[in-house]
């Protein structure tokens, strides 16, 4: 379904992106539970849209919570608290605070250098 959002998404149609990663996003909660990694993913389409929407507060709530789970998992899978530090990152540079940005950009890149 995340497919589906980002499909609709590339296309501006946010409101059927957010639906679709809300879909996506409650399959995942049934199936793995709420500290899953696949669940923070989810979470982070959602905050990709909302960011994509100028809705802010809601992206960085979003992100947090995927951050949170990720850091959890940080030695299982590295690849995904990547793109989270990524998108956080990118956010951040969104709304001009740069320092913030690079904080979050460099916390990346030792875990891409292992």
């Amino acid at each position: 379904m995340n497919n589906v959002g980002n499909a609709y998404s590339k296309l501006g149609e946010f409101q059927n992106a957010l639906d679709y990663h809300g879909k996506s996003l409650l399959a995942r909660v049934r199936e793995f539970g709420e500290t899953h990694p696949d669940y923070a993913m989810s979470l982070m389409h959602l905050g990709n849209i909302y960011m994509q929407t100028n809705r802010h507060s809601d992206a960085q709530i979003h992100y947090d919570q995927a951050l949170e789970i990720l850091l959890n998992f940080a030695n299982e899978q590295p690849g995904k608290l990547v793109s989270c530090y990524n998108n956080l990152g990118a956010f951040y540079l969104s709304l001009d605070k740069f320092r913030k940005a690079l904080e979050y950009l460099g916390r990346a890149l030792p875990i891409l250098k292992k």
